[in-house]
C-alpha cells in the first residue's frame, strides 16, 4: 500500500484522480491533501473524508507519504514542483510543462514524473508491446493525421520511435481555409476557419515525425478520417477513426513481413461488464498487454494515469524509471512549439545538440 499526498485540490483532483484512487484502493491511500484556500480544504475534508493540511511539511512530518501528486494548472506548476523536490520526495504532475524554467529541474527529473496520458492508453500500449517484441522494428517514419493535439501528439509519435530519439531540426507550413456552412458533430452550425499545422521534425538516426493538425478533423463531419501512423522496415502499424470519432478502437490494422509474406495481425480486445479494456492481444503472434490493475475496472484515460502510478510504485521500490520524466515532457513540448514556429516563420528550426 502505497501513501499518497496531494497538493492542489481542484478539479482535477476532484473529478480524474479521486473516482481512480476510489478504484485502487487496494494498492494507495490518500494520506492528505495541502490547499491554498482553507475552507475550501476543510469543505474536501468533511465531504470525502480526507485530511486537511495548512502546509507540505505538516503533512510530510505527520503522514510520511511514498509520493506527492501535483495536479495543477500549468502557470502555478514548476513554483509548486520547485519547492517540494527540496524534500527528496518523488512527485507526479500534470502537463503542459511550458514553463521554460522546468528546464533547471531536469537534472532532478528521475524524481519527477508527468502524467501525461495519450501515450499510455491501452492501444498504444498494446503498440508499444509489438515494438518492444522486435515483430515489427521501431519506425523510421510516424505520422500524426488529425487523430491528436498538440504536445500529445508528440508524445504518442515519439514513444513509436523511441523515446531516447534524438531530434535535429523540424520545417513547417500554416495552410488555412474559410470551410462551408455545415452542421458540426455536436449538431450546431459552423462556419469555421480550418487551420492546418503540418510540421516535419528530423532526427539524428534519420528518422522522420510528421504532425498534421486541424480543429476540424474533430469538429466536422466531412473530415472523415483521423490516425496515428507508423512505418516500419518491415511492417506497417495504423489506427484511427472513420465515422464513430468517440471510438479509438475503429481502425486498426497491423503488417509485417515474414519470409517474404505479408502477415496482418490478428487483433482483439477483450473487454469487461463495464465496456473497459481487460486485454488486448494479437492471436497470430500471441503478444498481449493488460492493464497494471486487473481487479479494477479503469476506463482508457484512468488506465492511462494508473499506468504512471504503478510504474512510480515501482520505482520506489525497485529503482525503475519513472514511466515519462520531466525531461520527456519537455522535449515534447519544446518539438511542438518547434513545430509551430516553423509553420508560422517558414523557417527550419534547429536544436542544439
Amino acid at each position: 500500500m502505497k501513501k499518497v499526498a496531494i497538493v492542489g485540490a481542484g478539479k482535477r483532483f476532484l473529478n480524474v484522480y479521486l473516482p481512480i484512487f476510489k478504484k485502487l484502493e487496494k494498492d494507495y491511500e490518500i494520506v492528505g491533501f495541502v490547499s491554498r484556500t482553507e475552507e475550501k480544504g476543510r469543505s474536501i475534508e468533511k465531504s470525502h473524508g480526507i485530511q486537511f493540511f495548512k502546509s507540505v511539511e505538516s503533512l510530510i512530518d505527520s503522514e510520511n507519504p511514498d509520493f506527492f501528486i501535483a495536479p495543477l494548472k500549468e502557470n502555478v506548476s514548476y513554483d509548486v514542483v520547485s519547492s517540494l523536490i527540496k524534500y527528496d520526495i518523488p512527485v507526479l504532475i500534470e502537463t503542459p510543462i511550458s514553463d521554460q524554467r522546468f528546464s533547471s529541474l531536469i537534472p532532478q527529473s528521475s524524481k519527477i514524473g508527468v502524467v501525461e496520458q495519450w501515450p499510455f492508453l491501452p492501444l498504444e500500449q498494446f503498440k508499444q508491446s509489438i515494438f518492444n517484441s522486435g515483430l515489427i522494428n521501431r519506425p523510421f517514419l510516424v505520422q500524426n493525421d488529425g487523430r491528436s493535439f498538440d504536445y500529445h501528439a508528440i508524445a504518442q509519435l515519439r514513444s513509436y520511435l523511441g523515446m531516447n530519439s534524438r531530434p535535429v531540426y523540424v520545417t513547417g507550413n500554416a495552410v488555412a481555409v474559410k470551410s462551408p456552412l455545415f452542421i458540426d458533430n455536436n449538431g450546431k452550425e459552423s462556419d469555421a476557419v480550418d487551420s492546418w499545422d503540418i510540421g516535419t521534425v528530423k532526427f539524428e538516426n534519420g528518422s522522420v515525425l510528421v504532425h498534421n493538425f486541424s480543429y476540424l478533423c474533430k469538429t466536422a463531419p466531412y473530415r472523415v478520417m483521423q490516425s496515428l501512423r507508423s512505418y516500419s522496415d518491415n511492417g506497417t502499424i495504423f489506427t484511427g477513426k472513420k465515422d464513430d470519432k468517440d471510438n479509438d478502437y475503429e481502425i486498426i490494422d497491423a503488417r509485417y513481413v515474414s519470409n517474404k509474406e505479408t502477415n496482418a495481425l490478428k487483433i482483439q480486445v477483450d473487454r469487461d461488464e463495464n465496456g473497459n479494456v481487460k486485454k488486448i492481444y494479437d492471436e497470430l503472434s500471441k503478444i498481449s498487454w493488460t492493464p497494471p490493475y486487473e481487479y479494477a475496472s479503469l476506463t482508457d484515460h484512468e488506465i492511462a494515469i494508473s499506468s504512471h502510478l504503478f510504474e512510480m510504485s515501482r520505482s520506489i521500490d525497485e529503482g525503475t524509471d519513472l514511466l515519462y520524466t520531466l525531461l520527456d515532457a519537455f522535449i515534447d513540448y519544446m518539438l511542438i512549439s518547434g513545430i509551430k514556429q516553423a509553420c508560422y516563420t517558414g523557417k527550419t528550426v534547429r536544436f542544439n545538440a
